[in-house]
């Protein structure tokens, strides 16, 4: 709870001369509605807040998005909304889809939460407004959620929510109201009570639990990133609106340089995130870059308001968390008082020679189409490593084709530097293949046939026509490890583990044909891949899609459903280990890899 006079002194310890001046000068050039996302946590709060003091005249639109995951987050969406009511802005909600799996059939069955306030619950308590007065002008727009959904799945919804529903409550503007007046925002964390200076216990979202009480997988973060920002985009399109503001901070930007410094980026990954990102048809517009997590939160606690805490914040199991928890405490004891100020000047360094360098390539590209489809390979010889890295940069984003990571780019520049004819799946609808003297964008959908679909490079990754993808991962082999593996945790149906000695890139992947045969895991002699398919009554149309794997020296390593071959099979003496994932579209909801995108190209 903080009185509403209290919260207008937020400026005062966050001052607006902080935000970044490009960010400033951005909104106040623009009119379309600002469009928040708020989670309810410290930063994306402060953000609302700020955005409520600073431009106080502009159409503000409150994004929530719910992730359940946590047994709190319906609590906090109501209170979200309850904030919003207060605040008088409009808000949005959305919700990830929920799938459950039954006993009683192999199917995947879906079970989707009711909605706290649409037209399919109308019964739900309304929160309390303004000054703990009931409003009779507040009102809730009852709006199908399918109109937010792709037309193609509008007929059968809600019998089929396989997508985000979308609450809308679109306050009507209240009556005066006093400065004293109250705004609630109830603090909700994990638990109700939690021993000081520990962390909070995880307390799992009710639709996470099977029905014998235990817990499902949880989905990875990037998969609710995916569906996060699906969902901010469908928003703002429905808002028309091109402005979506983040609450990223100081901290964020310090823990995604070093994340990334390790995978080994160039000048635009050390950048991010920057404080204006033109994206599609929008921009992400980081107004608290210059702040820091303490100051955030010290701020409103200063001003009474209390906000969000997540529990999963508090856990090491992601990559982010542990740098959070581990390495920046040890910069705090190694470094300077004020090395956090140094951090913030390379980055500003950093982004004025990244900005110096885009026009200068700009300038040598503006005669480049880069709606063609196909380039000649002798013209791009010619360039330079950076130029060549702007070339295919500028040149995906034509396609529509994002996030490629430095090493897929790597792989592209190791290829065009050869002459062999190959392909390399981008995304599930790109290829890029290469000719002996040129390259092209293939957009035709993938067909199986007997010949080869790409040849894969280490690390790489596939996406098949039947909509899985093949992915590959190379890991030290330890004795807990051949341990694990040789006594069957993984399934053959969608892992195998091989000796990298043995296994060798590129390898090729192709697509069955009759007359191929290996020896199975285990088998004293080879066996035709037919009767193996035969004996597990593997349907015809099938035994098409599935791919087959084969090492560099075109011997078959493995085909997903059956034995990985024996010559390829783990030893005591094996030192590295290559993991072969296949994946089919369940990745969307979670499964191995957490159903994360991967930007490895193959």
């Amino acid at each position: 709870m903080f009185n509403t006079g209290q919260w207008r002194k937020l400026s005062h310890y966050l001052p607006k001369r902080k935000i970044p001046e490009e960010v400033i000068t951005f909104i106040e050039r623009t009119t379309s509605p600002l469009c928040i996302a708020c989670s309810g946590g410290s930063d994306s709060l402060a953000l609302l807040l700020l955005t409520k003091l600073f431009w106080p005249k502009r159409t503000v639109v409150l994004l929530h998005y719910n992730h359940r995951i946590r047994a709190v987050s319906d609590k906090e969406e109501r209170q979200m909304i309850d904030l919003a009511r207060q605040l008088d802005v409009k808000i949005e909600v959305g919700h990830r889809p929920i799938m459950s799996e039954t006993h009683s059939s192999s199917k995947a069955i879906i079970a989707e939460t009711p909605p706290l306030y649409s037209e399919y619950s109308t019964t739900a308590s309304k929160p309390t407004p303004l000054g703990g007065r009931e409003s009779t002008t507040d009102r809730t727009l009852k709006t199908d959620p399918s109109e937010f959904l792709p037309s193609e799945h509008n007929a059968s919804y809600p019998q089929n929510p396989l997508h985000p529903q979308t609450t809308r409550i679109v306050p009507q503007r209240p009556e005066a109201h006093s400065p004293t007046s109250d705004i609630n925002l109830k603090h909700f964390t994990d638990t109700a009570v939690a021993p000081a200076n520990q962390p909070l216990p995880f307390l799992p979202h009710p639709s996470l639990l099977k029905s014998d009480g235990s817990l499902s997988k949880l989905p990875s973060e990037a998969n609710l990133r995916t569906l996060r920002y699906a969902f901010f985009e469908k928003m703002l399109r429905l808002h028309c609106s091109d402005i979506l503001l983040l609450g990223h901070h100081t901290d964020d930007r310090l823990e995604t340089v070093l994340m990334r410094l390790v995978r080994g980026v160039g000048l635009e990954g050390l950048v991010a995130p920057r404080a204006l990102h033109k994206v599609s048809f929008y921009t992400k517009v980081r107004p608290l870059l210059n702040f820091s997590k303490n100051e955030l939160r010290n701020a409103l606690s200063n001003c009474g308001v209390s906000f969000f805490e997540d529990a999963t914040n508090d856990e090491d199991d992601c990559l982010r968390n542990r740098i959070r928890h581990t390495l920046i405490p040890a910069f705090d004891k190694v470094f300077p008082k004020h090395w956090r100020n140094g951090f913030k000047r390379s980055c500003q360094l950093l982004s004025e020679q990244r900005n110096d360098l885009k026009q200068r390539l700009e300038k040598n590209f503006r005669y480049w189409d880069f709606s063609k489809k196909t380039f000649e390979r002798a013209d791009l010889r010619i360039l330079s490593t950076v130029e060549l890295r702007y070339f295919f940069q500028t040149w995906f984003q034509q396609y529509q084709i994002h996030n490629l990571s430095t090493q897929t780019v790597d792989i592209i520049l190791a290829t065009l530097r050869t002459n062999r004819p190959t392909a390399l799946s981008l995304d599930p609808n790109h290829r890029l293949c290469f000719s002996e003297t040129t390259v092209a964008i293939i957009t035709q959908p993938l067909k199986p046939s007997s010949h080869a679909i790409a040849v894969v490079w280490r690390g790489g990754t596939l996406f098949l026509p039947n909509g899985a993808r093949l992915s590959f991962k190379e890991e030290p082999c330890s004795p807990e490890r051949y341990k694990e593996v040789t006594s069957g945790a993984f399934s053959h149906n969608e892992i195998a583990v091989l000796d990298a000695e043995a296994f060798t890139f590129p390898c090729t992947v192709r697509f069955w044909r009759n007359g191929d045969r290996y020896r199975p895991l285990g088998a004293k002699n080879e066996v035709k891949v037919k009767d193996l398919f035969s004996a597990r009554k593997t349907p015809t149309d099938r035994r098409h899609q599935l791919p087959v794997i084969c090492s560099a020296n075109g011997d078959i390593a493995w085909i997903p459903e059956l034995p990985p071959s024996d010559a390829f099979k783990l030893t005591p003496q094996t030192k590295q280990c290559v993991f072969l994932f296949y994946q089919t579209n369940k990745i969307l909801y979670g499964g191995e890899n957490g159903g994360e995108r991967n930007t490895q190209s193959t």
